[in-house]
C-alpha cells in the first residue's frame, strides 16, 4: 500500500494511507469475489471490443510456491521446506489460479489465489516454530461466517481440495478447455473432479513408482517406456519426441505422455 501511494495514486483521493489500511483489516469484504469479478468483467469489456480468445486454448493454471517472510509474530506464520534452496523458510504457502484465453495479446488474469501454513508432524515444534514464539503469534479475532473468517480457516485446509474449489468457482463465468498443473496437483483426487466436467486435465507426473494399468497389466512409467520403445514419434515443430499411450490410473482412463525433447525420454504427462 505504501508503494501504491508513492506511486502517484493518493491523487485520485483525499483519504490517507491509514483509511485504506483500515480497508484492507475489514473482515466484511470479500476479497475473493471482488477479484473473481474483476476478471469477469475484464473478459467481458474485451471481447466487446474485439479481443477473442483463441479456441481451443483458453486454460487455468493452477500452481503453487513459497511466499517468504519475516516477523515471527506475524498471523499464522510459520517454517516451510522450499524445494527450490533446499532449507526450511519463514512464511506462507501460496496457491494461484490464473486464466489463459489463447490470445497473445492479453496477459494471463489472477482468478483466485489461497494461503497455507503447514503443522509438521514434531508436537514440540507447531508450524516450525518453538512453543513460546507459536504462543506470541498475533491472533485476530472475526467474526464466524465473514469472508475473513473463511480466508483464516483455509490456511489449515487441504491444499488440492482447496485448488478444487478454486477451479469449480472460475468455472462458473469463465469458458475453459483444459487446467493445466505440475506434478504435485496431478493425484486421483483430482482426477475424480476432472471426470465430472467437460474440462480436460493436463498435468504432468513424476517419473515414480506409480502404477499404471495397460492392457491388463500394471507397469511403472519406465516399465511402458521400455515396452513401448519402438512407438517413438516426434514432433517437429515443438523439436520433441514422445511415446502416446492410453493407460488407466486408479481406475481413471488417461493418456499418458512419456516426452522429453532429447534421448532418452524422462518425463511423463497426462
Amino acid at each position: 500500500m505504501y508503494s501504491l501511494l508513492q506511486g502517484g495514486y493518493s491523487r485520485l483521493s483525499s483519504a490517507g494511507k491509514d483509511s485504506y489500511y483500515l480497508m484492507k483489516k475489514m473482515e466484511e469484504i470479500d476479497w475473493e469475489c471482488l477479484l473473481l469479478g474483476f476478471v469477469k468483467r475484464f473478459t467481458k469489456l474485451t471481447r466487446k471490443k474485439g479481443v477473442k480468445a483463441v479456441a481451443g486454448n483458453k486454460c487455468l493454471v493452477i500452481d503453487g510456491s513459497l511466499l517468504e517472510k519475516t516477523g515471527k509474530r506475524m498471523e499464522h506464520i510459520g517454517k516451510l521446506w522450499d524445494h527450490v534452496s533446499m532449507r526450511y523458510v519463514l512464511g506462507f504457502r501460496v496457491l494461484v489460479l490464473g486464466y489463459f484465453d489463447g490470445n497473445p495479446a492479453r496477459a494471463r488474469l489472477p482468478v483466485n489465489f489461497s494461503l497455507h501454513r503447514e503443522k509438521g508432524k514434531n508436537a514440540s515444534k507447531p508450524y516450525g516454530l518453538s512453543i513460546k514464539e507459536f504462543k506470541r503469534q498475533y491472533r485476530a479475532e472475526r467474526s464466524a461466517g465473514s469472508p475473513a473468517a473463511r480466508r483464516a480457516a483455509e490456511m489449515d485446509a487441504d491444499k488440492i481440495s482447496t485448488a478444487i474449489r478454486m477451479i469449480k468457482g472460475a468455472c462458473r463465468f469463465l469458458e475453459i478447455d483444459y487446467v493445466l498443473m505440475d506434478s504435485w496437483f496431478t493425484c486421483e483426487k483430482m482426477l475424480e473432479y476432472a471426470r465430472t466436467t467437460k474440462v480436460k486435465l493436463i498435468g504432468m507426473m513424476k517419473m515414480g513408482t506409480a502404477k499404471y494399468s495397460y492392457k491388463e497389466k500394471e507397469y511403472t512409467a519406465k516399465e511402458l517406456l521400455a515396452l513401448r520403445a519402438k512407438d517413438q514419434k516426434r514432433a517437429r515443430k515443438l523439436a520433441a519426441v514422445y511415446i502416446e499411450v492410453p493407460v488407466s490410473y486408479k481406475g481413471h482412463p488417461v493418456k499418458l505422455f512419456l516426452l522429453n525433447v532429447h534421448l532418452p525420454l524422462k518425463m511423463a504427462f497426462y
